[in-house]
């Protein structure tokens, strides 16, 4: 066996998916996904090896995908003008590059359900509010249901054109863990890396280049701020970086509570890391037991 397959191999356990598939055979399946960068450092890979071989009827692998409202988009990028209540630009390529995964997953007979979740906690955002919906979160919010809906009926038909025996699910962030337990967890982990930036020059380095890193983006969505002579604009855009990231770290902590066979595919972002930074970011109350590690799985295809 190669030196770097061991890691995905539990000392003691049994090489073997729950159906008698080797847990390898599956790894270097799904390692050939042309759009798909599968877990590289050891402890995710460690992570994909259980959930590979603990997945059964009664745990099926939960694979969560989390996508954007439907924003406008053009070219294969957002532009950031609008929201509307179709399947989002972000779910379509998901769609295309995550049904490898599944078929994948089908192929071997292990029992899986993909979730793909519109974020629909974008509408507590006050100037996305104001600038998609005339600040009617209500109306931001019935919007993406509506595109959670439009997606379930492409999935219905995926579903059913690839004769898939496993779940495919459409939600959204608040519908699939809570609208008031996100909010709470969110607003928990923000209080947490505000104190980091203040604190630690080393995370404020790292919020400080991301923000160059996502400039671009930041202006299309926030062009009315930019152009506001009486905000502090660095500012304005440390705070939107530190709650986008308290998102990852919240995504990251009630996936794996929702599911010991979690994993996540998700788009290419400088926050990726975020989803398993608990034990390094943590809320207080949170003992010594380490929060559980969450393959992810990253996708090539960018859309920002």
């Amino acid at each position: 066996m190669r030196k770097d397959n061991e890691q995905y191999i539990s000392k003691g356990a049994p090489a073997e998916t729950g159906c008698g598939i080797p847990v390898l055979t599956v790894v270097e399946q799904l390692n050939t996904i042309a759009e798909l960068e599968a877990p590289q450092n050891k402890k995710q890979k460690k992570a994909l090896g259980k959930v590979l071989e603990g997945a059964s009827i009664e745990s099926p692998i939960a694979i969560y995908v989390g996508s954007c409202p439907d924003y406008s988009h053009e070219n294969g990028l957002y532009t950031h003008q609008s929201v509307g209540e179709n399947v989002p630009l972000l779910t379509q390529v998901h769609l295309g590059v995550d049904l490898e995964v599944v078929r994948t997953l089908e192929a071997a007979s292990i029992p899986y359900e993909y979730v793909i979740m519109v974020a629909d906690v974008e509408a507590t955002d006050e100037i996305f509010c104001d600038k998609f919906a005339g600040g009617d979160q209500p109306e931001f919010l019935r919007r993406c249901m509506s595109s959670a809906h439009s997606t379930q009926e492409v999935l219905d038909q995926v579903k059913n054109a690839n004769m898939l025996s496993g779940t495919l699910r459409s939600s959204s962030f608040f519908t699939e863990f809570g609208y008031q337990e996100f909010l709470d967890t969110q607003h928990a982990y923000e209080s947490v890396l505000r104190q980091r930036y203040q604190e630690d020059s080393s995370f404020r380095a790292r919020v400080d280049t991301d923000i160059v890193t996502r400039r671009q983006m930041y202006e299309r969505m926030y062009d009315k701020v930019l152009r506001a002579n009486h905000i502090d604009y660095h500012q304005f855009l440390v705070g939107r970086d530190i709650r986008t990231k308290a998102q990852y770290l919240t995504l990251g902590r009630l996936i794996g509570s929702a599911s010991e066979n979690a994993i996540i595919i998700n788009h290419p972002t400088t926050n990726i890391g975020m989803f398993n930074d608990r034990n390094r970011y943590t809320l207080p109350g949170d003992g010594s037991r380490p929060q559980r590690t969450i393959p992810v799985f990253e996708m090539k295809t960018r859309v920002y």
